[in-house]
């Protein structure tokens, strides 16, 4: 790895480490139409993420199978996304590369 790049900087890290820093903090702010929003705490969203994740292991799918996901940009897209993260060494590699690549300043 870079020197200015460690394993501490990958997307699961950081949500792992505000979640154990700031889990009653808003995360993520859900619009639902007509008004309405719900907000998410860390706390909230990596609890959803885990259960996702728990959900898809269960499904004891052989290495590499696709699977898909349908849906609006919306919360739960997003958990799913790190979800899916959770169970896939493959799937942090590739971020890890992709952050690199796409490194914000």
């Amino acid at each position: 790895m870079p020197a200015n790049f460690s394993a501490d900087d990958l997307p699961l890290q950081r949500i792992y480490k505000w979640e154990r820093e700031r889990p009653e903090s808003i995360f993520l702010t859900q619009p639902h139409g007509g008004g309405k929003v719900r907000d998410w705490t860390w706390g909230q969203a990596v609890a959803e993420i885990r259960r996702i994740a728990a959900w898809l292991k269960a499904q004891d799918w052989e290495p590499g199978s696709r699977v898909a996901i349908l849906s609006r940009n919306c919360a739960w897209w997003r958990w799913w996304r790190m979800a899916r993260t959770c169970c896939s060494a493959r799937a942090l590699a590739a971020t890890a590369r992709a952050r690199r690549r796409w490194r914000m300043t």
